[in-house]
């Protein structure tokens, strides 16, 4: 017992820094033995951003909360189709100002009906996100992120991880497609 401060003094430290926000990997896990694999790019554009599943929450510090905020995007190049991004939950502040944006993070499930390589079918998986302040946005931030998803259908036994951003709509996407 006489030991617990000093191995708990360098977590409240780091707890206590200043440091971007990173999303959690949510990330399902790929098996790659015996696997293909194949480099992929393209973009990713916004096409629709339906109203959210419930309204945010607005805390009294001025912190939007938002809930179940689908984001339907088109992919093109390597992997082409629509994909739609399941915003969980997305903590920002509410401001308008981009003086007063601050930095946040974003994941949730993500699916779609995609083509790969002349097959066609559906995708599903997880996505990360970290946005940060950038004044020469349009928006006023900039995102990057991960997106790992699995194939059924003619796309059964493809994996896709991708990487994705910075900069906000259109993103760049890169990244590598594994598949037997």
């Amino acid at each position: 017992m006489r030991y617990l401060p000093f191995t708990l003094l360098p977590l409240v430290l780091v707890a206590c820094t200043d440091q971007d926000p990173v999303a959690p990997d949510t990330a399902p896990l790929f098996s790659v033995a015996g696997m293909k694999k194949v480099p992929i790019e393209g973009t990713i554009v916004s096409i629709e951003e339906p109203p959210d599943g419930r309204p945010p929450l607005i805390t009294p510090s001025g912190i939007c909360h938002f809930y179940d905020s689908p984001g339907v995007t088109q992919y093109t190049g390597d992997i082409e189709g629509t994909v739609t991004f399941h915003r969980r939950v997305t903590t920002v502040p509410c401001s308008v100002d981009p003086n007063d944006i601050g930095a946040f993070t974003g994941n949730g499930p993500v699916d779609g009906t995609v083509t790969f390589q002349g097959r066609t079918g559906m995708i599903q998986g997880m996505w990360t996100t970290n946005c940060k302040p950038d004044l020469e946005s349009v928006i006023g931030w900039s995102c990057d992120g991960t997106i790992n998803f699995k194939g059924s259908g003619e796309l059964d036994k493809v994996q896709f991880h991708t990487r994705w951003g910075p900069g906000y709509f259109p993103f760049p996407y890169s990244g590598t497609a594994f598949y037997k």
